[in-house]
C-alpha cells in the first residue's frame, strides 16, 4: 500500500502530465484537423482531449466539437471517415482503459 505522500506525488504528476498533454492535443488537432488528407492519431487525441477536460474540469475540446467546427469538419471531409459515425466516444473509452491500466501498474509498482 502507498503513502499518503506517495499517493499525493503520484496525483500531482498526473496533473502535470495532464496539463502538458492538454496542451500537446490542442496544437496537434488544430494542425492536423485542417488537413483532412493526412489520418494520423486525430482520434486518439480528441479522446484524450476530451479525458483531460473531463478530469481537469477543462473545456478546450469544446471549441473542436460545436457544430460545424474543425472536429465535423474534419469527420466529413477526410476520406478515411466518410462513412463512420463520431468516434469521439470509443476513443474516450479507450483512453479511460489505457489510463485505470497505468494506474493500476503504477498502485502494484
Amino acid at each position: 500500500m502507498r503513502s499518503a505522500a506517495v499517493r499525493t506525488a503520484w496525483s500531482s504528476m498526473r496533473t502535470r502530465r495532464a496539463t502538458w498533454g492538454r496542451a500537446m492535443a490542442l496544437r496537434d488537432l488544430d494542425r492536423y484537423l485542417r488537413r483532412p488528407d493526412l489520418a494520423y492519431d486525430q482520434t486518439a487525441a480528441m479522446g484524450a482531449l476530451v479525458f483531460i477536460d473531463l478530469n481537469l474540469q477543462g473545456d478546450q475540446a469544446a471549441r473542436f466539437l460545436g457544430p460545424g467546427a474543425l472536429w465535423q469538419q474534419w469527420l466529413h471531409d477526410a476520406p478515411h471517415m466518410q462513412g463512420t459515425t463520431d468516434p469521439t466516444p470509443s476513443s474516450l473509452s479507450l483512453i479511460r482503459r489505457l489510463c485505470a491500466f497505468v494506474d493500476e501498474c503504477a498502485e502494484s509498482g
